[in-house]
This record gives C-alpha cells, sequence and structure tokens, in this order.
C-alpha cells in the first residue's frame, strides 16, 4: 500500500534525486577522466572572468616568505608570469573545485582529495600528462598554467583581430574594485587601503596594477569568447537547428507526465523488503495504472489511495498539481533506468508504465510525449538588501526596551507601481524602517534606474552591491520564493519597486525585466559554445604558447601556502552549503 509516513509526491521526489545523484556521478567519471590536464578549467571555464575570488576579505593567503618580492615563476608563450598572478589562477581553480566537491558530498560522492591535508601529499586520481606520479598539487598547478595560457591566448587574438574593452568593460572592472573598497572595513571602523587589502588577500607583491592587468586579461578574453559565439549564432539555419534537436533529443525533448509511488513495506525485523512485499507493491501499482483513463481518474486515485493510508495530505491529491505533475521534463532524467527512458522516449499520450525496484513501485502516466521545450522566462531585477540583526528582536516582544514603531509609508502619493508586501506585525522595525527610509529617498528622487542603482552600491548588504544590485537572466526556482513571486508577478512591469521581505531581511526591489530564451535560443547557444570550444582548441594548440618550468622553490612554498587556503575554504562552503535556502 502507499506509505503512510511520506506522501506520494515525496516518495517519487526522492526517487528522481536519486537519479539525478546518479547521473552526477557518472557525468563526474567522464569529467575526471577527459584531458584531465585542463582539468576544471575548460575551455569556457578558462575565460569567465574570476573578479574576486574567496581570498578578498578573509586573508586566507599567508604573507609568506614566497610572497615578500617581485619574482618570475614561469613563463606563457614567452611573457614572463608574476608569482602573484600564478598564485591568484592557481586559487581560482581551487576554488571551483572546492566548490563542486563540497556540491558532490551532498549526494555522498567524493571527488578523492581531503581538503584538511596537504594536497602535495594526495596522489591524484587519474593520470595527468608529464607527471608519473601526480599529486592534488600537481593537479590544480597544471588548472593554473592551463587558466593562464587560455586566457593570454585569447588576449593574443584580441590584439591581433582588434577586438577591444570597450568604456562598459572598465566599467565593470572599476565596480569590482568597488566592490574590495567596500569589504575592506576592520572590526574597529577603521579601513584599509586598497593596495593593502589586496596584499593581505593574495601576498605583499599584488598591487592595484596587477590586480587590474588581471582582471583586464580575463575581460578581454570573455570579450573574445562573447564576439566568436556572436559570430557563430548569426550562421546557424533553421535546418542546422533541427538537426540538432534531434541528434541531442535527450537534452533537448521534453516530456509531461504524472507519477504516483507506492512504498515497498519492510517489516520491524527485516533489514530489505521481501520478494513478498515487492510484488505486492507491484500488484497495486499496476491496478493502479490499469484503472486510469484520462488526467482526472489519475488525480481521483492517487486521492483514494491517499485517503486509504490515511495521509493527511490526500485532500491534495484533487488541487495541488505539482504532488503527481511533472512538467516538461529532459529526457535525460530518465536515462538511469533504461525501461523507463526507452518507454518515456517512445510513449504516446495516454500510455502508462510501472516503474518496479525494491524500495518503490511508480505509477508514471504520459501526458505529453516528447516536445520541443517551451518559451523559458527569466528576468532581471535589482534590489537592496537590508539584512536582519544576527539577533532578530521583534517589535512585539513586550521588553521594556521595546523597538520603535514600525515606520508608516503610503506608496499611494508616487506615480510609479510600488508594493509593500510587509504583513504586521513587521519582524524587525530596525531593518524596516531603513529599508523604508532607503525606499522613499529613492521615490523622492530621480526614479530611474541608475538612480536605484547608485542606491543599492550605497546601502545594500548583498554581494552584488557594487554592481547595483543587479541579478540578470534569472531562471526560476533560483531564489526563495518571495523574491521571486514578486519579480515573477503577472502585472510587474519595468520600473515597479516594492519592498519583500525574506528570510534574509528586506529587500527593495526594482523590476527591470523579463526575457524569453526559446528552444531554439538553447540550440543555438550550446552549437555556438561547441563551436567555440573547437576554436579555443586549436587557438592554444600553438606552439608558440609553450609554458615554461615553474621556478621549484616558489612552487612548493605556494603549494603550502595553498593547503591553508584549501582547508579554510572548504570549511566556508561547508559552512554555507549546509545553511543554503535557495537564494
Amino acid at each position: 500500500m502507499a506509505n503512510q509516513e511520506k506522501s506520494a509526491a515525496e516518495l517519487y521526489r526522492e526517487e528522481r534525486k536519486k537519479r539525478i545523484a546518479k547521473a552526477a556521478k557518472s557525468n563526474s567519471k567522464k569529467h575526471m577522466s577527459d584531458k584531465t590536464q585542463k582539468g576544471l578549467v575548460s575551455a569556457i571555464a578558462i575565460i569567465l572572468v574570476v573578479a574576486i575570488v574567496g581570498a578578498i576579505g578573509g586573508g586566507i593567503i599567508s604573507n609568506r616568505g614566497v610572497f615578500e618580492r617581485n619574482k618570475i615563476i614561469t613563463t606563457v608563450g614567452g611573457e614572463e608570469i608574476d608569482k602573484y598572478e600564478y598564485a591568484y589562477y592557481y586559487t581560482a581553480v581551487l576554488q571551483q573545485y572546492i566548490s563542486q566537491a563540497v556540491q558532490y558530498e551532498m549526494y555522498g560522492m567524493s571527488m578523492g582529495v581531503d581538503f584538511t591535508k596537504s594536497l602535495a601529499e594526495q596522489d591524484y586520481i587519474d593520470e595527468l600528462e608529464g607527471y608519473e606520479n601526480p599529486t592534488f598539487a600537481d593537479y590544480f598547478s597544471v588548472s593554473a598554467l592551463e587558466t593562464l595560457k587560455g586566457i593570454k591566448a585569447n588576449v593574443a587574438y584580441a590584439k591581433e583581430n582588434n577586438i577591444t574593452l570597450d568604456e562598459d568593460d572598465y566599467k565593470t572592472i572599476d565596480e569590482t574594485f568597488a566592490q574590495i573598497d567596500a569589504s575592506r572595513t576592520n572590526e574597529d571602523g577603521t579601513k584599509y587601503s586598497i593596495g593593502a587589502y589586496l596584499r593581505l588577500s593574495y601576498g605583499k607583491g599584488m598591487t592595484e596594477k596587477l590586480f587590474r592587468h588581471i582582471l583586464e586579461d580575463q575581460t578581454l578574453a570573455q570579450k573574445v569568447a562573447e564576439v566568436k559565439q556572436a559570430e557563430y549564432k548569426e550562421t546557424y539555419s533553421d535546418k542546422k537547428i533541427e538537426k540538432a534537436y534531434e541528434e541531442g533529443i535527450d537534452n533537448y525533448g521534453r516530456v509531461t507526465l504524472r507519477n504516483y509511488t507506492f512504498s515497498v513495506d519492510v517489516a520491524e525485523d527485516e533489514a530489505a523488503p521481501t520478494d513478498e512485499a515487492v510484488a505486492a507493491a507491484k500488484k497495486e501499482a499496476e491496478a493502479f495504472a490499469a484503472s486510469i483513463t484520462d488526467e482526472e481518474s489519475f488525480k481521483k486515485l492517487a486521492y483514494e489511495h491517499e485517503k486509504k493510508s490515511e495521509s493527511e495530505n490526500a485532500e491534495n491529491f484533487l488541487t495541488d498539481e505539482t504532488l503527481t505533475l511533472s512538467e516538461n521534463e529532459q529526457l535525460s532524467q530518465f536515462n538511469s533506468d533504461e525501461d523507463l527512458y526507452n518507454w518515456v522516449k517512445s510513449a504516446k499520450k495516454g500510455d502508462t508504465f510501472v516503474s518496479a525496484t525494491d524500495a518503490a513501485c511508480t505509477v508514471y502516466y504520459m501526458v505529453d510525449p516528447v516536445h520541443k521545450a517551451p518559451d523559458e522566462l527569466t528576468y532581471d531585477v535589482r534590489h537592496i538588501l537590508v539584512k536582519f540583526p544576527t539577533t532578530d528582536v521583534k517589535a512585539t516582544d513586550g521588553d521594556a526596551k521595546k523597538e520603535a514603531e514600525a515606520a508608516e509609508f503610503d506608496a499611494s502619493k508616487y506615480d510609479v507601481t510600488v508594493e509593500n508586501n510587509i504583513k504586521e506585525p513587521v519582524t524587525n522595525t530596525e531593518s524596516y524602517n531603513k529599508a523604508v527610509e532607503i525606499l522613499t529617498s529613492y521615490l523622492e528622487g530621480d526614479k530611474t534606474e541608475d538612480a536605484f542603482a547608485e542606491l543599492a552600491k550605497e546601502h545594500s548588504e548583498d554581494t552584488n552591491a557594487a554592481q547595483g544590485g543587479i541579478y540578470e537572466n534569472v531562471s526560476l526556482g533560483k531564489m526563495v520564493p518571495e523574491f521571486e513571486g514578486w519579480s515573477m508577478a503577472e502585472d510587474r512591469k519595468a520600473g515597479d519597486v516594492g519592498i519583500v521581505e525574506t528570510t534574509y531581511g528586506y529587500h527593495i526591489m526594482y523590476h527591470v525585466g523579463v526575457n524569453t530564451v526559446t528552444w531554439k535560443d538553447a540550440i543555438k547557444n550550446d552549437l555556438a559554445t561547441e563551436e567555440f570550444n573547437e576554436f579555443y582548441a586549436e587557438l592554444i594548440a600553438d606552439e608558440s604558447l609553450e609554458i615554461g618550468e615553474l621556478d621549484a622553490e616558489m612552487s612548493a612554498d605556494i603549494n603550502e601556502t595553498m593547503d591553508a587556503f584549501a582547508k579554510n575554504m572548504y570549511k566556508q562552503y561547508q559552512s554555507y552549503m549546509s545553511s543554503y535556502n535557495g537564494f
């Protein structure tokens, strides 16, 4: 019978999570063995702007002797590479690996390294070109050098083809320095100079000039990727796009189906379900499938089984579509179960299928067979975050030192749409009143996006404050519900503002706009990425880009420094992921 402790939707989601984890594990094996000398830094990842890595704000890279004097650690294509530039990229690829490793740990998987121990004393889990017995320190060193090589190759191409940075590019770089400027305050309120802050974070030889040079190189390399991919997209015909859809049906094809799961009962004195229990669950699932006539009957049958199981959630199965409906799922989500995958790929509308395992039996009903992905909506929004204090004190606590009254706010007197969705009692009046004050200053000013961005730079406590609080092309499900609900309201229009409360505090919102991504756009992006990867592979194959020998002494000292960085950053990511709430 259906599990009395968990709803059918919960059981299905657990099964789905297992499929995703299995797929992730399979992909990780492919990734780790495919051209490992490039490691985590694939052709596209190399070109991303790593503006400020985890070292900023924590002084994680220590000021060891290796960082005392300016020395050249190696060459790339004949260009001398300062050890601080090398250390910067080493830090970036190491941080990326740590982030991925912590995510894998959430699924009970490992990427083969213990970040609490020396990287130079741990054998790398695969072959590494040029190394007989490579360590993880060797791996990250090679990855850093490959990153540098990719950046330098793209910069050289840009110079040869008149691709240059424009005003917006330099503005972005300046905003990075503004972000540093906003982060360099000591506990006592005093500030480091930017130069001192960079030296603390990256070593004594990291100057403003060198840091700007690094950012300019990265931005120019990224621009090469953008220019080339834009060129490629202009050449794709509808016929080519359709062919790519057919060849990549697992990724581009979508199905909408309903599902309901029967758990397999396990006796209290048994470690695993018996064959009889599995057979009983399968028999019940098959009877369920045989009784389905249409979607409404599916929902009704699910409701009846939940009610029979005395589930408190039973009534919801008649009204809550999310409990049994999975919309526009990729075919690849089902490829961990070959029989289920083959059915999903070939099923017609109204077909049913029972997938049986030792843990559960799931009934599937095809609603919309294989089809192209519907248009995906994303949104652009700016916000100013006013965080709650570390210890919340509510205005209704009745304490003798009760907070001041919540500020009154009349949104009706302004000639723009203003929504204040905060309900009484206000969670924290200090934070709320500050949010009202900031919003009021905006409404009594120019009321432009630029004006809002400037207020974000001045007041926001989010990490994107220096960028004017902008979030671009945010897809559904990426933000907490309250934030997303405001941003994607049906009547939302550009220029709307408001205050939204989440678990993080109060968000003063500014709606920039909604974007539409079609299935053709998605395929164009993938084709352009693939074509750029081929271009990039040829670019870095140039023999003139040879990487020179690393200075052994400096390399050893940097490896030791990176051990301390890895240990610290690993703890930070673990803490972050344990408290992650989708925002």
